[in-house]
């Protein structure tokens, strides 16, 4: 099992981002804690604004959701601002 986790940690580390989507996708992981599952951040980029993923993150890194992991806290916060966001 920590031969399939050590060689996922070493392509992230070897993701060589191309566009400023893959750049922040990649930040965001790292300030996640989470940057073996990046392939899981990057299509957020695509289909939602740079501004509400960033709230998003900021919510949750500021506790918003008491008690959470700031990834679970983060998922939380970007599903009820995207279901804010589909109800305008």
């Amino acid at each position: 099992m920590n031969g399939i986790l050590d060689s996922m940690m070493t392509r992230a580390k070897a993701f060589r981002p191309e566009s400023v989507a893959e750049y922040s996708a990649l930040q965001l992981a790292k300030k996640l804690g989470d940057p073996g599952r990046l392939w899981k951040y990057l299509p957020l980029f695509d289909h939602h604004p740079t501004q509400l993923i960033v709230d998003a993150f900021v919510n949750a890194q500021a506790g918003g959701l008491a008690g959470k992991e700031l990834i679970t806290a983060f998922e939380d916060h970007l599903a009820s601002l995207t279901t804010k966001d589909d109800e305008l």
